[in-house]
């Protein structure tokens, strides 16, 4: 009599039939989590969602700007730049000041500066926001270190580069579906990023920060007078050497004007810099970057604002670029009387 052997190893239906049970296990799970991680009890003891970037502002101002129209908040107007914006227009002045001219429309602005960025990251970020909160107005601050290829800084590469920023351009992928959509997802990004001892101080500093509808202000205590060039940081100076206007971030400069065309109202500013900033860079220089930027604005019909030299007070700064609480509202209320002018 024969004795028929199994043999050990399973064939391919029952490994199949296998992996179908373990994979729809672990999406059972999956939902699970996801539903408990929405809870409103839990989900308010979690962290705010995150995007896998290491660019932590962004990140801290797109949850801060969705809790506030969650709240309530009305905002029609986004302002876009880097920490010169954010330091420099006070969202609150500007909107007084453009409703106390007769007939003009009101504004209401959050202030979506990012630290570092230029005008070739703005250019990518800035319909994005325009998108995701159906704005009506952008406000562009900007400077001559918007236009050099060296002002670079790794976090806001990285910005650019995640799934969830690829996704919102509408280049789809799981990763990017997850992080736009998924809670449970969004919590695990968050409690990634704690585990960076590199990203740690940030995380601190933008946590104890009091923004403003995202502006930072810098007490008018710190700054007295105009700040000497000797107390300029060298990777600022490196900037400027055999200064050159970057035809990536002139690109960039195109991709926001273009909103212009979609019914969107975009307005470029200038944005004040002290005097001896000007030193690090020749007048050539200097021209050669407003040139390009008028050229561009000129182009796509969209006005360039750029404010009078002797505007802020010599203690309207707070250090080498940045205006401090008095300078900003000297700023912002001069701007919002530029716009209710043009509008």
């Amino acid at each position: 009599m024969t004795r028929t052997h199994r043999s050990s190893q399973l064939d391919l239906p029952e490994v199949a039939r296998v992996l179908l049970h373990i994979l729809a296990s672990l999406l059972v799970l999956a939902a699970l989590l996801e539903s408990l991680v929405r809870i409103p009890f839990i989900e308010k003891r979690l962290p705010a969602p995150g995007i896998g970037s290491p660019h932590l502002m962004f990140e801290y101002k797109l949850n801060q700007m969705d809790q506030l129209i969650e709240d309530g908040a009305g905002f029609n107007c986004i302002i876009v730049g880097s920490s010169i914006a954010y330091r420099g227009i006070h969202p609150g002045a500007l909107a007084e000041s453009i409703q106390s001219e007769p007939g003009a429309d009101p504004l209401r602005c959050y202030n979506f500066g990012l630290s570092q960025v230029t005008a070739s990251e703005v250019g990518v970020i800035t319909p994005v926001l325009v998108k995701r909160y159906d704005l009506d107005w952008v406000i562009y601050a900007t400077s001559i270190r918007d236009y050099t290829d060296k002002a670079g800084d790794q976090a806001k590469l990285a910005l650019l580069n995640t799934p969830w920023m690829i996704a919102a351009q509408g280049q789809p992928s799981l990763a990017g579906w997850l992080s736009h959509h998924s809670r449970l997802y969004q919590t695990y990004l968050s409690f990634s990023q704690w585990f960076r001892e590199d990203l740690w101080n940030e995380h601190q500093r933008i946590a104890e920060t009091p923004f403003i509808d995202g502006y930072e202000p810098f007490p008018a205590a710190e700054g007295a007078g105009l700040p000497s060039p000797d107390d300029f940081p060298v990777w600022l100076s490196i900037q400027f050497e055999d200064y050159e206007v970057s035809e990536n971030d002139l690109q960039g400069l195109d991709q926001l004007l273009a909103l212009d065309h979609n019914g969107i109202h975009v307005v470029v500013v200038e944005m004040p810099l002290p005097a001896t900033y000007h030193t690090m860079y020749t007048p050539a220089d200097y021209d050669d970057f407003l040139t390009a930027v008028r050229d561009h604005t000129g182009a796509a019909g969209v006005p360039l604002i750029e404010a009078p030299a002797d505007l802020i007070p010599t203690d309207g700064w707070a250090d080498y670029h940045h205006l401090n609480e008095k300078g900003a509202a000297i700023f912002s209320t001069w701007l919002g009387h530029e716009l209710a002018q043009g509008s």
